[in-house]
C-alpha cells in the first residue's frame, strides 16, 4: 500500500499509467478509482485475478470509465507496442521476487524511458526488503540493485513503510547520481 499511498498524491486526472506486473491490480485499480488512465500488466497466469477484480470493481462503479481501464498480458523484455505508450506514470510494485526476471525487468524499464518522445516521464517502483536474510537474497538483492543502478539513475522517494522502500527510476539521460 506504500505505493498506492504515495501515488494517489501525484495523480491527477490526465494521468497515463501502466501497472508492470499488476499482480490483483489493486494500485492500478486505486488510481483508476481516482480518474487515471491505467493498463495493468502481468503474466498470463496472473491476468486471471486481475481480470477478476477489474470486474468487480468496474461492477460496483456501474462500468463508469471503463474506457479509461485495460489489462493486456505482458512480459518483460518484450516489445512494448501492443501497451501503446507512452505513460506518464509506471508503476512497478513486488517485481523482484525472482531473480532471473530482473534483467528482463530492467530491459523493459529502460525501454520504456528511452523511448522515443519519452514513454513514460516517470517510474516509481516498490521495493519490498526480504524478510529473510540469507546469504542468496543478500546477494539477489545486491545484484538487483547494482543492475538498476547501472541503468537507471535511482533515488529512493520514501523509506521504509511496513518494510517497502519506495525509488523513483530516471533514464540516464536525465539521471543525475545513482543510489542503490
Amino acid at each position: 500500500m506504500p505505493l498506492a499511498r504515495a501515488v494517489s498524491l501525484e495523480t491527477s486526472t490526465q494521468t497515463v499509467c501502466a501497472a508492470q506486473g499488476c499482480g490483483t491490480g489493486l494500485v492500478g485499480l486505486g488510481l483508476w478509482l481516482l480518474g487515471a488512465d491505467v493498463t495493468l500488466t502481468d503474466q498470463p497466469n496472473i491476468l486471471p485475478l486481475t481480470k477478476h477484480n477489474v470486474g468487480e470493481t468496474l461492477l460496483r462503479a456501474g462500468n463508469r470509465g471503463a474506457e479509461r481501464l485495460r489489462v493486456l498480458e505482458y512480459m518483460w523484455g518484450t516489445d512494448l507496442a501492443p501497451l501503446a505508450p507512452p505513460f506518464d506514470l509506471v508503476l512497478a510494485s513486488d517485481v523482484a521476487y525472482d531473480h532471473r526476471a530482473v534483467s528482463p525487468l530492467v530491459s523493459t524499464l529502460e525501454s520504456v524511458l528511452d523511448a522515443p518522445a519519452g514513454a513514460a516521464s516517470s517510474v516509481l517502483m516498490a521495493y519490498r526488503c526480504s524478510d529473510v536474510l540469507t546469504p542468496e537474497t543478500l546477494k539477489a538483492e545486491r545484484k538487483f540493485f547494482a543492475r538498476l543502478g547501472g541503468a537507471f539513475g535511482v533515488s529512493e522517494v520514501q523509506s521504509s513503510i511496513e518494510h517497502v522502500q519506495l525509488y523513483s527510476l530516471v533514464g540516464r539521460k536525465g539521471a543525475g547520481e545513482g543510489v542503490g
